[in-house]
C-alpha cells in the first residue's frame, strides 16, 4: 500500500515517514523543489514539486492509497498571502489531486490553532467553534485551509480524517526550541504567569502514531481529533525540564498575563501584509506566547475511538530532544 506524504523532509512529516516505513508501508514523499533528496531515508522515493502546483501534485498522487498532506508554512515571520497562497491553496491542491487519484483516505493535519490563538485550550472538545476573527495570518490560514477540507469531504464524499495535534515538540523541531534554549540562558528570562498553565503538548512520534490510526482505522473516516500527549505538565515543568537538561538554571522570575497584551500593543507592530523580510510582530509574539495559556485540549475523542495512547512519555521526549538539539546545535552549548 503506497501513502504519500506532503510535507515529509519537515518537523512532523519527517517523523511520519520512519513510522510509516517501520510499519511497512511503501513510501513517497512530494519533494518542494531545491530540497535535496539527501534529507529523506532510504528507500522513500519522492517526486518534485510544489504543493501548489496542480500537475506535479497529481503526478505523486498517482496509484497511492493513502495521502498525509502536512505541507504548510509555519514560519513565524511571513506576510499574509504566503500564508494563504501555501497553506490554503496547497491544500485545495491537496484535495482535488486526492479527488482525482482516488485515494482510500486523505488525512489532514490542522492544528488546534484554529480554536484561536489569544484564548486558553483546556479542556477544549472538537466540537467547539474555530476562530472568527484573526490575529495572525497563520491562524488564518489554518481556520480557512481546515474549512475548506471538511467542506469538499461533504461534498465529495472524500474520505478524509482531520487532525488537531496542539505544540509540536521534539527532535529536528526547529522554530520554538532554538528559542526557548537561547532565552533560557538569558538572565533576562521571565515567564508570562505564574507558569503553573497547562500546556497542549504533542509530542512529535506521538503526532505520527496518531496520523497512522487515522489512516488505518474505520471509524476515523470524516473525523476530527484533538491530539496532544494528556501528560498535564505545566508550562514551569515543562521549561524546568529543558532547562536543566541543557545544563542551565531554571529561571523562576514571572510577570503577569495582564500586562503582555498592552507592552505587545506598544511595542511591536502589526502583522504586514506583503513585506518579504519581516521583523517581529505583534502576531508571531503572541504565537509565542502559546507557551503560557492552559492550551491542553479535550483528547476523549482519539482515545476511545482509535485507541490512542501516546507511545512516547514526556521525560522519554526531553531526554530524545536534548540529545537532538546538542548534535543540531553544537556551537550553542552552555559552557
Amino acid at each position: 500500500m503506497l501513502a504519500v506524504v506532503t510535507g515529509g523532509t519537515g518537523f512532523l512529516g519527517s517523523h511520519l515517514v520512519r513510522l510509516l516505513q517501520e510499519r511497512g508501508m511503501a513510501v513517497r514523499v512530494l519533494l518542494r523543489p531545491g530540497t535535496p533528496p539527501s534529507v529523506l531515508p532510504p528507500d522513500v522515493c519522492y517526486h518534485v514539486g510544489d504543493v501548489r502546483d496542480p500537475s506535479a501534485v497529481r503526478d505523486a498522487f498517482a496509484g497511492a492509497a493513502t495521502v498525509f498532506h502536512l505541507a504548510a508554512l509555519v514560519a513565524p515571520f511571513a506576510p499574509r498571502h504566503r500564508y494563504l497562497e501555501v497553506n490554503v491553496g496547497g491544500t485545495e491542491t491537496v484535495v482535488e489531486a486526492c479527488l482525482a487519484a482516488k485515494v482510500d483516505r486523505l488525512v489532514y493535519m490542522s492544528s488546534t490553532v484554529v480554536y484561536g490563538i489569544e484564548c486558553d485550550h483546556r479542556g477544549l472538545t472538537e466540537d467547539a467553534a474555530c476562530a472568527a476573527a484573526f490575529v495572525a495570518p497563520y491562524e488564518e490560514s489554518k481556520v480557512k485551509a481546515e474549512q475548506l477540507v471538511v467542506r469538499r469531504m461533504h461534498e465529495t464524499g472524500l474520505p478524509t480524517v482531520i487532525l488537531r495535534p496542539g505544540m509540536g515538540w521534539g527532535p529536528r523541531e526547529r522554530v520554538v526550541l532554538p528559542v526557548l534554549v537561547r532565552n533560557l540562558r538569558s538572565r533576562l528570562f521571565f515567564m508570562v504567569g505564574n507558569g503553573r498553565n497547562t500546556l497542549g503538548l504533542s509530542y512529535a512520534t506521538n503526532i505520527a502514531h496518531a496520523s497512522w490510526l487515522a489512516a488505518v482505522k474505520s471509524e476515523a473516516v470524516g473525523q476530527i481529533y484533538n491530539v496532544a500527549d494528556g501528560f498535564g505538565i505545566t508550562c514551569r515543568e515543562f521549561l524546568g525540564a529543558l532547562a536543566k537538561e541543557v545544563g542551565l538554571p531554571v529561571r523562576r522570575r514571572w510577570i503577569p498575563k495582564a500586562f503582555v497584551a498592552p507592552l505587545v500593543d506598544l511595542l511591536l507592530p502589526a502583522e504586514p501584509e506583503s513585506r518579504e523580510n519581516l521583523p517581529p510582530s505583534r502576531a508571531a509574539l503572541l504565537r509565542l506566547c502559546a507557551l503560557y495559556r492552559d492550551s491542553e485540549p479535550d483528547t476523549n475523542r482519539i482515545r476511545k475511538e482509535l485507541g490512542y495512547v501516546p507511545p512516547v512519555d514526556f521525560a522519554t521526549g526531553i531526554a530524545e530532544t536534548i540529545a537532538w538539539y546538542r548534535q543540531a546545535f553544537p556551537a550553542t552549548q552552555a559552557k
